[in-house]
């Protein structure tokens, strides 16, 4: 099963905040294709809105993105919502902002949390229309089980830079952290970056470009954006 987010139309030239919507779609097995996509509904996605970055734990029962708390015109900030389940037959639960995630008059996108659901890495920031620029950061927060409320977020300043941080995709263990770095500025040549810890109790350090950091890998090709 694949949950995603896609655009509702086609993005017009020099249009970057189209609205999205969540999908699923689904397959018998790893050998077998995907079926055809199915967009979820009104309870979990904000219609026009930008409803972005899934994250599914591995027992398929709660689902992590960002999307507005409403409609507003221009779009002014995304915060971090969950929705959860009893069983995979089931449908999704109304969605539920994570209040404590939240800071006013910044958008939160892409979170991604370790497998026991205790600890999410996700991107903040804010967006100039008038230069087409976003500023964008990784932050980092915990919790002592899923019933609690998640700490304060902590920006991950190891691995924050003056350009844009974004899109992270923590391991299950929490032990590596890979995310997009956009290399210039204004945010252009996106490359993807990791860091990794030898445990949860310690600060994620020494950031390089994917390629660098698990050699053999080419990932980041140095003529396109990845």
């Amino acid at each position: 099963t694949a949950y995603f987010g896609s655009p509702e139309a086609r993005i017009p030239s020099g249009e970057v905040l189209t609205p999205s919507s969540l999908f699923v779609a689904m397959r018998g097995n790893a050998s077998e294709p995907f079926g055809a996509p199915a967009k979820l509904g009104p309870h979990i996605n904000l219609d026009g809105g930008l409803n972005e970055s899934p994250h599914i734990t591995a027992d398929g029962l709660r689902l992590y993105w960002s999307s507005p708390p409403a409609i507003t015109d221009p779009p002014t900030v995304t915060q971090i919502f969950m929705a959860s389940r009893n069983s995979t037959a089931e449908e999704f639960s109304t969605r539920m902002a994570i209040a404590e995630l939240d800071v006013a008059d910044e958008w939160e996108y892409s979170p991604s949390l370790t497998g026991d659901e205790l600890t999410i890495v996700f991107d903040k920031g804010s967006f100039d229309p008038a230069f087409n620029i976003e500023f964008r950061d990784l932050y980092i927060a915990s919790r002592n089980s899923i019933s609690e409320p998640f700490s304060p977020p902590q920006a991950i300043d190891a691995l924050n830079t003056i350009v844009a941080e974004a899109h992270p995709s923590l391991s299950s263990d929490g032990l590596t952290l890979c995310y997009t770095r956009f290399v210039g500025v204004p945010n252009n040549s996106p490359e993807i970056w990791a860091a990794t810890r030898n445990s949860t109790s310690e600060p994620f350090d020494n950031p390089m470009s994917l390629n660098r950091q698990f050699p053999g890998s080419e990932v980041n090709s140095p003529d396109s954006a990845t």
